[in-house]
């Protein structure tokens, strides 16, 4: 009856509805989740296709890991409240391990790091400097994929000790970064990781790229990918049973 996602750009449709025409996204458009891109996005097509009542999407530009979690247990733990475990489907597309979100005490409102993008300097505004320290000094890959590992497990075991069915899936992880994410995190560790509701490989970005789908100016894959995409994850939850919460 109700489906949850969150994630990142990838996840929330980013440029759906806008590539095709030409027009560039404004900063207002970039945050919005219009009916458009529940329409055309991947996981609004599935909720299409399974019949799902209600459909929430708390993805965002840039967002990490971290708030996806942050999102998901706040969410999903008030729908519980409403529905059964086994009447959700929770879907949770992963990022890229460095991005990391930090509450700011002025306003209460988060901002979003990320150490591929430099934000301008603002006048009384701390995020600037807060990059450069965190770019230069605390973004090294044991540290981004550990933390990674801890909320892929967190976000695991809570909706597992809920009983909630899901499936965990990728954004725009890589195989070299996979690779170097197994020199780095002990196998005992990776060990944790329940395989069967983990669609890492290929992620969406490498899916788009693989087919060749046509992506938009900021790299991001349109209507074609997005529906493709949805039959083939589809395919996958149908075929290994993950819409039913036995395994839980």
């Amino acid at each position: 009856k109700f489906m949850y996602v969150t994630g990142d750009s990838f996840s929330l449709g980013q440029e759906l509805g806008t590539a095709k025409l030409g027009v560039t996204e404004t900063p207002e458009m970039l945050f919005q989740f219009n009916e458009y891109k529940r329409q055309h996005c991947y996981s609004g097509i599935m909720g299409n296709k399974i019949g799902v009542t209600d459909y929430a999407n708390s993805s965002c530009p840039g967002g990490s890991n971290e708030r996806a979690y942050r999102c998901l247990i706040k969410d999903v733990s008030e729908k519980l409240k409403i529905y059964n475990p086994n009447e959700i489907f929770v879907n949770i597309s992963l990022t890229h391990e460095s991005r990391r979100e930090f509450c700011m005490d002025e306003t209460g409102s988060y901002y979003i790091h990320l150490a591929s993008w430099e934000p301008p300097k603002m006048p009384q505004m701390h995020n600037h400097a807060l990059w450069q320290i965190i770019t230069r000094h605390f973004n090294h890959d044991y540290g981004n994929f550990t933390f990674g590992m801890m909320i892929l497990l967190g976000v695991q075991n809570f909706l597992r000790s809920n009983k909630v069915p899901y499936l965990i899936t990728s954004s725009m992880g890589n195989y070299y970064e996979r690779e170097a994410q197994k020199k780095v995190i002990p196998q005992s560790l990776l060990d944790q990781i329940y395989q069967k509701r983990y669609y890492a490989e290929p992620s969406f970005a490498e899916f788009s790229q693989i087919n060749k789908y046509e992506i938009g100016p900021q790299f991001h894959p349109l209507e074609e990918g997005d529906a493709m995409l949805a039959n083939h994850l589809l395919q996958h939850i149908e075929t290994n049973n993950l819409f039913d919460n036995g395994d839980l």
